[in-house]
């Protein structure tokens, strides 16, 4: 994962602990959270991750826990709403995970 700055300076960040059990564990879906982090789902791990500006990464693991993790968008209450492809759900995690 990487982020641009306004310069265009490129800085990397390592995803703590992919799992690659099934195929790239690598982020799939991403969007911008209201809490001002980067959220992302990992397709095959049934993980939500944040980062923030500084690099910190937090990961969620979802109760559900089938690994087929989609898109992640930002909803209108303030919760990050991702799909779970497996068993046809949608999902949500609040900024405080």
């Amino acid at each position: 994962m990487a982020s641009v700055t306004t310069s265009g300076t490129i800085i990397e960040y390592s995803i703590p602990n992919i799992n690659t059990h099934s195929g790239p564990g690598l982020p799939w879906g991403i969007a911008a959270g209201p809490d001002g982090n980067l959220w992302f789902t990992e397709n095959t791990s049934g993980r939500v991750g944040k980062v923030t500006t500084s690099g910190a990464f937090t990961m969620y693991t979802v109760a559900s826990a089938y690994d087929d993790l989609g898109g992640i968008t930002a909803g209108p209450d303030g919760r990050l709403c991702f799909t779970e492809g497996k068993p046809n759900k949608l999902a949500a995690i609040s900024p405080r995970g």
